[in-house]
């Protein structure tokens, strides 16, 4: 059974990589154009809708519709710009490519203020009962409107800002998406519901044992929660895995329940092959998984409580070791995805579980179902959800977060060799034991895992120890937040041009970013700008100091430590940035005019007049399709792509190791020329 379990998981991801490779293939869709289909679906998006949208050629899109009103069921004829024209491609994000066929669609497109449409009414479509809801929705305040539509449609976008990063650093913004935990709470109060009145009528359910009835008669709870949420993979994956459970215990299988959890990642997959992507589909997956193989692993310790006191705390010592299972086998993932870690999100679950599945969770889709009845009585349950909300959220729990100190993609590397290694160093010492007198095959996972965790030491620190000792430097080439990340050995500082307004948005693009680079301190963060960031980069990272161009221009203060770099301002609208020999020419206007001696210039606008650059061959416009790294040496800098980082499969896997201690032809050389700047 084991084995049939790992070929049918190895066949699924095969099957589904396969597919992804052969959708890059497929001839893409114009960056910008008229396009005639069908509305699908539509969700708030912030300050817009996203909407989903089917072709007349059958492709699926998504668009973010910034103004107009669109519904489920109207064919339009529309003018589109693909989101990938607009956005540049950063270190450790994922392409706007990438993310469309995660969700299963061709490309995603916005429809701006300039952009028209012509629609018309079609059929009604059975997702305009979950739209019905979203208007609903647009009726409560706030904070209730944002619970509602984050725990019943699966939109968690429309909660404050504050909320989301609390409860990542807790821990527990998984309790935000609809899966098997939502489905579930619905699925086991109409269980017992079913199971009491059943037993009042025996008689007429002979074949199979109540139990059985109870479970296919609640099944519509779970499909009206899976449509809830829009089919969100989470919800998609739990809802399978019920039913075929269900189907196991009608036909007497005492078949596995992990069999079960492979078996639905199976048959989803091979429908749905773009669900291999999928985020959510993963979290949900792996989190299962872990659900199982704890309380498989508990279950073998044979406790026996023997009364109400002991038995409470047995309960919270398996929810704890289990929720910790679950954490440990999701670490990769979270790190991948937001780079850090909650350490107390295990002890946070056991805290707030109640809350969240007798409260949140339980109330919210009582309210979305009262609210086809009478809508002024799911009005007031929901609002009373979300004062209750307001108060949980002041109750002071853990937010420990752990931050590595490599980046995303060596950890990455280092997690994936840590389970080959485990099953070698097994094989190993069950081979050997063999050999002895005394057999030491009843310790090989306990021997084997004492081996795993000391190279898991010395892998972390060899690592680690070659990553504090390379140099880089990170031109974000955003239009709408210019900025440079400095690696100076083992310390990091900034270089931003923000207003207030810009905040939250920088905050949520970048700051995953520099988590990922393994980020969690600032030696010195410089603003080209008169506003001071101190209070929204203090709360996420240690600042040792914050400057703005007014200190610079009126205070002459010193901006960083010389050893990071060094920042000579030359008028309002240029500076030059020193970094251990390398000399840069900031530009922020097309309108600067200067020639000076140069190893390498960035403008953050296309001058008029390319004469005016020091030197053409190593002139670095910034034109917004890559972010530009340049590794500092002794003598001569590298530069290159983002986009020329992720092409090299072995900078890929391997920066900044690849091309700072290897270097790779992919990286343009240039040599300091050594004049003195005055």
């Amino acid at each position: 059974m084991k084995i049939t379990a790992l070929l049918i998981l190895l066949f699924s991801f095969l099957f589904g990589c396969l597919y992804f490779e052969r959708a890059k293939t497929k001839d893409e869709l114009p960056s910008r154009g008229e396009f005639y289909g069908e509305v699908l679906k539509v969700e708030p998006y912030f300050y817009g809708n996203k909407v989903w949208f089917r072709l007349s050629s059958g492709e699926e899109i998504i668009f973010i519709a910034h103004h107009g009103i669109f519904y489920p069921g109207m064919n339009c004829l529309l003018t589109l710009t693909s989101k990938e024209v607009k956005e540049g491609l950063n270190p450790f994000r994922p392409t706007t490519k990438e993310l469309a066929r995660a969700q299963g669609v061709a490309d995603l497109y916005e429809f701006k203020p300039r952009d028209r449409a012509v629609c018309k009414e079609s059929e009604v479509a059975i997702e305009s009962i979950r739209y019905e809801l979203f208007r609903f929705s647009d009726k409560l305040s706030g904070l209730a409107k944002g619970l509602f539509q984050a725990l019943v449609l699966n939109v968690e976008n429309q909660l404050p800002s504050e909320y989301l990063e609390t409860l990542k650093k807790q821990g527990l913004y998984h309790q935000l998406a609809i899966s098997g935990f939502n489905l579930g709470i619905l699925y086991g109060i109409l269980y017992k519901a079913f199971l009491f009145l059943l037993k009042r009528f025996p008689f007429l359910f002979k074949h199979y044992p109540l139990q059985v009835y109870a479970m296919i008669l609640s099944l519509p709870g779970a499909l009206v929660v899976l449509f809830l949420s829009g089919f969100a993979g989470s919800a998609l994956r739990a809802f399978f895995f019920l039913l075929l459970f269900v189907f196991s215990k009608i036909f007497f299988r005492q078949t596995s329940s992990i069999f079960i959890l492979l078996l639905t990642a199976f048959i989803l997959c091979l429908f749905d092959p773009y669900l291999i992507g999928n985020l959510s589909f993963q979290f949900s997956f792996l989190a299962t998984l872990g659900l199982l193989l704890g309380n498989l692993y508990w279950q073998k310790i044979g406790l026996s409580p023997a009364n109400l006191w002991q038995k409470i705390l047995y309960l919270n010592l398996q929810g704890f070791f289990i929720s910790t299972l679950i954490s440990l086998i999701l670490l990769p993932l979270m790190l991948y995805r937001i780079g850090y870690f909650s350490v107390a999100t295990p002890v946070n679950n056991l805290i707030a579980s109640f809350f969240w599945s007798f409260i949140f969770i339980l109330l919210s889709l009582l309210s979305a179902l009262i609210y086809f009845v009478n809508d002024d009585l799911a009005k007031i349950l929901i609002e009373v959800v979300g004062v209750i909300f307001k108060w949980y959220m002041k109750i002071p729990l853990f937010d420990w977060i752990y931050i590595p100190s490599l980046s995303v993609n060596l950890l990455t590397l280092y997690f994936l060799v840590l389970p080959f290694f485990f099953f070698l160093i097994q094989k190993l010492v069950i081979k050997e034991s063999s050999k002895k007198i005394l057999s030491l095959k009843p310790f090989a996972k306990i021997l084997s895992l004492l081996f795993v965790f000391t190279f898991l030491i010395l892998l972390y620190n060899v690592f680690n120890f070659f990553y504090k000792k390379t140099d880089f430097v990170i031109v974000f080439k955003d239009k709408n937040f210019p900025h440079i990340l400095v690696k100076n050995q083992d310390k990091y500082s900034l270089l931003v041009n923000l207003t207030a307004k810009d905040i939250d948005v920088f905050k949520a693009k970048y700051f995953p970013v520099y988590y990922k680079l393994g980020v969690k301190r600032f030696e010195c963060v410089f603003n080209f700008s008169p506003f001071n960031p101190y209070s929204i980069f203090s709360r996420d990272f240690e600042v040792k100091k914050v400057s703005t161009v007014e200190e610079i221009r009126y205070l002459e203060n010193e901006v960083c430590d010389p050893r990071m770099f060094e920042l000579i301002p030359l008028d309002e609208q240029a500076y030059i940035l020193e970094i251990k020999g390398l000399t840069l020419l900031l530009g922020f206007s097309s309108k600067v005019s200067l020639v000076i001696p140069a190893e390498l210039s960035i403008f953050y606008n296309k001058p008029k007049n390319r004469e005016i650059l020091p030197f053409d061959d190593v002139y670095v416009e910034s034109e917004r399709q890559s972010a530009i790294i340049i590794l500092p040496k002794d003598g001569y800098a590298l530069v290159f792509s983002e986009r020329e980082r992720r092409a090299s499969e072995l900078a890929y896997f391997l920066f900044p190791f690849v091309p700072y201690y290897f270097e790779g032809s992919f990286a343009k050389k240039i040599v300091f020329h050594r004049i003195n700047l005055p």
